[in-house]
C-alpha cells in the first residue's frame, strides 16, 4: 500500500472512530451540500460527460438529473427526528427492531458506463448509511474522475470520502462495491457484469413499438449499458417486419448520430465485432450494425456487447425460445425484456431464468448506471439502497405473546384439553379451495380437448338422431 493510500485510510478510520457519521443530521447536511454543488456545476459536468463518453448533451443531462434524484432519495430516507425517536425507544420500554448502523468503511470502484451516476449513487448511499467511503478512481486521461474528485473535496468535510488510484487489498474493508468485477464474497456486493440481457419479440407484439424501445436501449448512453439487450430473439414469422422497423429507426435518427460523432471519427467506426461464422451483417452505418445469427451454436459464444449492435436470432415458438435462452448460461440472465400480448409476456417472464423481467417496456433509468447488486431487489431509479451498506442492530424491551405462552407451558402442567386448544390455534384458517385462473398449459389442454371431443359428440348426436328417425319411420310412428 502506498504512503498516500495509507494516509487516506487512516483519515477514514479517524472519521469512523470520532462517530460523526452516526449523526443523521450531519449526514443529511453533507449530502445536501453535495447535491447543491452538482446542480451549480451542471454545465461543467455535462461538458465533461460528452467529452469523455459517447453520449449526447441530453443524455448527459439525464445522467446528472438521475444522480441528483438519487441523492434526494437518500436524503428523504435520512430522517433525524425519526432516527432519534427510534434510538430512545428502549428508554421508553419499547422495541427498536428497525435500528440499523453503518459498517464503517465502504470501498467503491465505479464502472466507466454512466460514470457520474455509477460513482455518486453508491457513494451517497454508503454515506447516508453512516459509512466513510474510499473511492477508487483509476488514473486516465478522462476529465470526469478529476472533476468528481474536486467536487467531493469541495462539498464534503475532510475525512468522509477519500480518493485513491488503486484498490488497497491489505485493509479488511467491511464492504466492497467493485462494479468492474463480479466478486462473490460475504463482504462484497456482487455485480452480474457478464450475465446477458436478452429481449424476446413475439409475433403478438407491436413490432414498431418493440423496435423503437430496443433501438433506444441498444444505442442510448453509448450503447454500453449492462441492461441493453445483447441478443434479440424474434419470432420467425415476425422477423422480417421487425428488421424493417429497426432499419426505419436507423434512417429516422441518422442526423442525430451524425451530430453526435462530429469531430470524433474514430468513435463513429463500426468495429464489426460479433461477426463470426454462422452470422451475417444485414445493415450497418454510423449508428451501428444489425447482425443476423443463422447458426444456433453461435449463441453459446455470445458475450456482452460494448457497442451499438443488434444481434438477432429467430425462434419458432415460446417453448423453443424459453429453452434456448435458459440454455445459454447456468446463471440467470441479467434482464429479460418480453414483447407481446400480456399472456405471452407472462409466460416468457415466468419460465425464463432472469434476475429482473420487463413486459413491453424498457425504462430509461434502467440504462443509466451499473447492474443492480446481486441478491437485492432491483431499484430502477437509484440501483443502490441504504440496507446494502448497513447492518441490522435491533433492540427489544417488550416480551412477546409467544414468550408468555412458552413461559406458561414451562411453568404449568398442560391438560389434554388445553393441548387441543393450543394445537387448534396453530391450524391454518380454512378458507375453502382457492380460485385459480386457467393457466397456459391448462388452456392448451382445454382447446385441444375441445377440438377432438366436440366433433365426436356432435357426430354421435347427429347419428343417433337419424337412426332414431329411421326406426320411427319404419314402424310407422313418424317424427
Amino acid at each position: 500500500m502506498s504512503h498516500s493510500t495509507q494516509a487516506a485510510v487512516a483519515r477514514l478510520q479517524d472519521t469512523v472512530a470520532d462517530g460523526r457519521l452516526t449523526n443523521s443530521l450531519y449526514r443529511q447536511q453533507q449530502l445536501a451540500k453535495l447535491q447543491s454543488l452538482l446542480i451549480k456545476r451542471e454545465s461543467d459536468l455535462v461538458n465533461a460527460l460528452t467529452t469523455d463518453f459517447r453520449v449526447t448533451r441530453k443524455e448527459a443531462f439525464v445522467e446528472l438529473f438521475l444522480t441528483v434524484s438519487a441523492i434526494k432519495s437518500y436524503l428523504d430516507q435520512t430522517l433525524p427526528q425519526k432516527e432519534l425517536h427510534i434510538e430512545y425507544s428502549v428508554s421508553r420500554g419499547q422495541d427498536a427492531s428497525q435500528i440499523r448502523q453503518g459498517i464503517g468503511i465502504a470501498i467503491i470502484e465505479p464502472q466507466a458506463h454512466s460514470f457520474l451516476f455509477s460513482t455518486l449513487s453508491p457513494l451517497c448511499a454508503a454515506m447516508a448509511s453512516g459509512n466513510a467511503v474510499l473511492l477508487v478512481m483509476k488514473q486516465n486521461l478522462h476529465v470526469m474522475p478529476r472533476l468528481v474528485g474536486n467536487l467531493l473535496r469541495e462539498a464534503l468535510d475532510p475525512g468522509i470520502v477519500e480518493t485513491v488510484s488503486s484498490e488497497p487489498a491489505e485493509i479488511p474493508a467491511p464492504i466492497r462495491a467493485n462494479q468492474a468485477k463480479d466478486v462473490k464474497s460475504p463482504n462484497s456486493l456482487g455485480f452480474s457484469n457478464k450475465a446477458l440481457s436478452v429481449a424476446i419479440v413475439d409475433r403478438t407484439s407491436s413490432l414498431g413499438d418493440a423496435a423503437q424501445l430496443l433501438w433506444k436501449a441498444r444505442t442510448s448512453f453509448g450503447g454500453t449499458s449492462p441492461y441493453a439487450p445483447d441478443i434479440i430473439f424474434v419470432n420467425e414469422f415476425a422477423k422480417d417486419g421487425f428488421i424493417d422497423r429497426l432499419l426505419k429507426c436507423a434512417a429516422e435518427l441518422k442526423d442525430a448520430y451524425d451530430e453526435l460523432w462530429k469531430g470524433h471519427p474514430e468513435k463513429s467506426k463500426v468495429t464489426g465485432s460479433g461477426l463470426v461464422e454462422g452470422s451475417r451483417c444485414i445493415s450497418s452505418g454510423v449508428w451501428g450494425q444489425v447482425i443476423d445469427i443463422t447458426d444456433r451454436h453461435v449463441l453459446t459464444d455470445c458475450r456482452k456487447l460494448q457497442e451499438r449492435a443488434f444481434r438477432l436470432y429467430p425462434y419458432r415458438s415460446l417453448e423453443d425460445v424459453v429453452e434456448t435462452v435458459n440454455s445459454l448460461s447456468q446463471e440467470p440472465n441479467l434482464a429479460t425484456f418480453a414483447f407481446g400480448d400480456a399472456k405471452s409476456c407472462k409466460y416468457i417472464l415466468q419460465f425464463v431464468e432472469t434476475e429482473v423481467g420487463f413486459a413491453n417496456i424498457i425504462p430509461i433509468e434502467l440504462l443509466v448506471g451499473p447492474a443492480a447488486p446481486r441478491g437485492f431487489s432491483t431499484n430502477l431509479s437509484t440501483r443502490f439502497s441504504l440496507d446494502m451498506f448497513s447492518v441490522p442492530r435491533p433492540q427489544f424491551a417488550q416480551a412477546t405473546p409467544l414468550s408468555s405462552t412458552l413461559n406458561a407451558l414451562l411453568r404449568e402442567t398442560t391438560s389434554v384439553r388445553n393441548k387441543d386448544k393450543l394445537w387448534n390455534s396453530l391450524m391454518p384458517e380454512n378458507r375453502g379451495p382457492p380460485k385459480q385462473d386457467v393457466g397456459y398449459f391448462e388452456r392448451g389442454f382445454l382447446v385441444g380437448a375441445s377440438t377432438i371431443v366436440l366433433p365426436v359428440v356432435l357426430g354421435t348426436g347427429a347419428a343417433m338422431f337419424f337412426v332414431t328417425k329411421a326406426l320411427l319411420r319404419r314402424y310407422g310412428l313418424g317424427l
